[in-house]
């Protein structure tokens, strides 16, 4: 005994961490019988990682040692593989899981809001469209838990299983909590059985007042509800998980609908059915509910009771131009108008007048029908089931406009009217920004029917000076009128208006360009106005430089109109005589 005393003495003097080591493997296995909350898991890994290390470091002889002391160092060791600490999560899980794969049902319709061509376009222009309502309920059902902070109504129908709280204050102070037993019935300590089952709460507690106050005297209460039973109802039919489900006893038809995990892709949202002994008692239509927020309808569930959720029958589908596209349940006849109003009503960018109807005709093929909803007898148009209504949207495409843009303080858009002229929307000098160049500006216009480009030489000097001459030119709806300044490279800021007339020439035409190079102040390639002379062509490249020989200058003329050959003439001018006399101005 004295030998194995001194050894511990030994032990403990020279292997104190081995000790301490032997120390906290004991703890750290004692722990293990206590309740999970009670152990830091930050501390309790950290102590089992050194425990842990220190056993893959020990030697042979700190074992022998740590056994003479009496500690078994290998059952130690293996017993920290018993040890899982917990991850730290939150292991509450909500009633309602979101489902794996959505409910939603999805077809093929067209997307294109513009004006469709034919069906072919509709096809290529696909997406998919989902059933209105679903999404609301969908989930997966976990597990039922008692609603004790809600409310409660006066109509509520007490039964065995929910506790009635009575509080006594006055002559006597105290508290009564009492549940209603099968018989449907309360032991009053002072009033004996009290029958409570099937009475509404408002009932139920008029009745306890009164006779508390005939047989006991001298006292005032105060009756609420404590715990409320649950109940078990049936979800039948097209429910997404049909069966047996045990719900608050204050649930209603979509509580139950929700805590069951919604309604299965087929189902109609339109005629769920509560029967109540065998008899239909309520039918909910739960457009009511998601469109108007009504839920009249929405009935409160009793134990026993049955939702059954009938099949969906007749659809329509409405895209486009409407503020909530998707395909809707029908109930009873519909009209285009009541579909679209299903849907949201249409957008600000919708074309009333251009909308189509696809259906299947009865030789099986699909089919259009064209319909007009600026009218009464397009709104009244009959939709059937599996149609689908498209709504164009207007085109974007601004008409009976006048644009204003460049070098000026004011551009933008403006109504065009009939007689509306260059000295209409640039009325002054003060209109242009510094430095503008008063010799030069453009007009783009589009000619009908399908908007061929043609530009107008601008002299903005000339009406400026008189409003009466012929420069001061009419505008024409959609025309543009672009103004320079002297300092841009307006050859750059024209590149695009030239590239579109010359993609616009074709087969035997000319594109309306000219080209300028040399000595002018912005050379490059400028459209090619009516009537446009040499001198012109030099005022659009903002005129020639200070070094710039104006004596002879060489003009090219190149002819491709004739597919088998190109023809180029070459002419000298003297510009001096082109600028002093226009009749020496050659035409381009």
């Amino acid at each position: 005994m004295d030998a194995r005393r001194n050894n511990m003495e030994l032990f403990m003097i020279k292997n104190k961490s081995l000790l301490l080591f032997c120390t906290c493997i004991v703890l750290m296995f004692s722990s293990a019988i206590l309740p999970a909350k009670d152990i830091s898991s930050g501390s309790a890994e950290q102590s089992l990682k050194e425990a842990r290390k220190l056993c893959t470091g020990i030697s042979e002889s700190n074992k022998r040692l740590a056994k003479s002391a009496g500690y078994d160092i290998e059952k130690l060791c293996s017993s920290l593989d018993l040890f899982e600490l917990p991850d730290g999560k939150d292991t509450q899980e909500p009633l309602v899981l979101p489902r794996e794969t959505a409910v939603a049902e999805v077809i093929e319709v067209d997307k294109a809001p513009a004006p469709i061509a034919d069906d072919k376009t509709a096809v290529n222009k696909s997406l998919k469209l989902k059933a209105f309502g679903y999404d609301l309920f969908a989930g997966e059902p976990t597990s039922f838990e008692p609603a004790s902070l809600i409310p409660i109504s006066p109509n509520y129908i007490l039964g065995p299983g929910d506790t009635v709280k009575v509080l006594f204050y006055g002559k006597i102070n105290e508290s009564h909590e009492l549940e209603i037993n099968r018989d449907g019935s309360i032991e009053f300590p002072q009033l004996g059985p009290v029958s409570l089952a099937g009475m509404t709460f408002s009932d139920a507690k008029q009745l306890l007042q009164q006779r508390i106050k005939e047989e006991i005297i001298g006292i005032q209460t105060s009756i609420s509800l404590g715990e409320l039973r649950s109940i078990q109802v049936f979800m039948l039919g097209e429910a997404y998980k049909p069966g047996t489900y045990t719900i608050s006893a204050l649930s209603t038809i979509t509580n139950a609908l929700f805590l069951s995990g919604g309604l299965s892709d087929i189902a109609s949202l339109r005629n769920l059915q509560l029967k109540r002994g065998g008899k239909v008692i309520a039918q909910l239509d739960l457009y009511d509910l998601l469109l108007h927020g009504d839920t009249t309808n929405d009935g409160q569930l009793q134990s026993g009771d049955t939702v059954y959720i009938p099949t969906v029958n007749k659809t329509a589908s409405v895209d486009g131009e409407v503020r909530r596209p998707a395909i809707y349940e029908l109930k009873g006849p519909v009209t285009a108008q009541q579909l679209i109003e299903l849907g949201g009503g249409l957008k600000p960018t919708a074309f009333n007048k251009s909308a189509r109807i696809h259906r299947i005709t009865d030789s099986g093929f699909m089919g259009v029908i064209d319909i007009d909803l600026s009218t009464k007898e397009g709104l009244k148009t009959p939709i059937k089931s599996g149609d689908l209504l498209v709504i164009d949207a207007s085109v974007e495409e601004q008409e009976m406009i006048v644009t204003l843009s460049g070098h000026i303080h004011h551009p933008g858009e403006f109504l065009w009217r009939q007689g509306l002229r260059i000295s209409d929307l640039v009325k002054s000098i003060k209109s242009l920004k510094p430095n503008a160049d008063l010799d030069f500006a453009l007009i783009r216009r589009e000619l009908p029917p399908v908007g061929k480009i043609e530009p107008l030489f601008v002299d903005l000097r000339a009406v400026l000076a008189d409003p009466n001459s012929s420069a001061n030119i009419n505008f024409l709806p959609r025309d543009e009128l672009i103004i320079f300044s002297n300092e841009s490279n307006r050859a750059a800021s024209l590149a695009e208006l030239v590239q579109s007339l010359r993609r616009q020439a074709r087969t035997g035409e000319m594109a309306q360009v000219a080209t300028i190079s040399g000595t002018a102040r912005s050379p490059g390639e400028y459209p090619l106005t009516k009537a446009m002379t040499l001198t012109q062509l030099i005022a659009a490249a903002g005129g020639l430089n200070e070094e710039a020989y104006t004596q002879v200058v060489e003009l090219s003329r190149h002819d491709f109109s004739n597919i088998e050959r190109a023809t180029s003439d070459h002419f000298f001018i003297t510009l001096a005589e082109a600028l002093r006399d226009p009749d020496k101005d050659p035409l381009l």
